[in-house]
């Protein structure tokens, strides 16, 4: 009986898990919505009181994406005096949307990614997972991998469509 021949395996594919470059910190997510006033503005002398008496220390060893979910009236100190208050408090903040968190978070990995090991090289960028990818990530390390691979490829090694594939001269 013949045994039976993994060809996959033996193919030569490198994969590419993208699930992979995501940072496990833990995320907060810190909406002032409710610091507004009628969720429209900032008083200022309320807006410092919400400040003053909001626990900081909670987010030690965390992450934390403050913003406003409804569209107000925010003046730029208001970002300056979260941040301060966060500066010591956390692992690190961002201001902005949580999904700008995770496309930064993404970006500084990919960026920071050796792809040495992968010239001349057929690469599947893994298309499912567990993660959640934003779409931008995908680009990104498409602009760092098509300079220097053989071949590109996007899903499974089963099942993956060829994005591309080096032209011989």
């Amino acid at each position: 009986m013949d045994a039976i021949e993994n060809k996959i395996a033996n193919s030569g594919l490198e994969t590419l898990d993208l699930g992979d470059f995501y940072d496990n910190t833990p995320r907060t997510i810190l909406d002032i919505r409710p610091w507004l006033f009628q969720e429209m503005i900032i008083k200022e002398n309320e807006f410092k009181e919400h400040l003053k008496l909001h626990n900081w220390e909670q987010y030690e060893k965390q992450y934390v994406c403050f913003y406003s979910s409804v569209d107000a009236i925010i003046p730029n100190w208001a970002w300056l005096m979260i941040a301060n208050h966060l500066q010591g408090n956390c692992k690190r903040y961002f201001n902005g949307t949580p999904e700008q968190l995770n496309e930064i978070l993404f970006s500084e990995a990919i960026s920071k990614f050796d792809s040495t090991s992968l010239i001349g090289k057929r690469v599947l960028i893994k298309g499912c997972g567990d993660k959640e990818i934003p779409s931008s990530a995908f680009s990104m390390m498409a602009s760092k991998l098509l300079p220097i691979v053989k071949s590109l490829m996007f899903g499974e090694a089963c099942s993956n469509v060829p994005i591309y594939k080096q032209k011989l001269n």
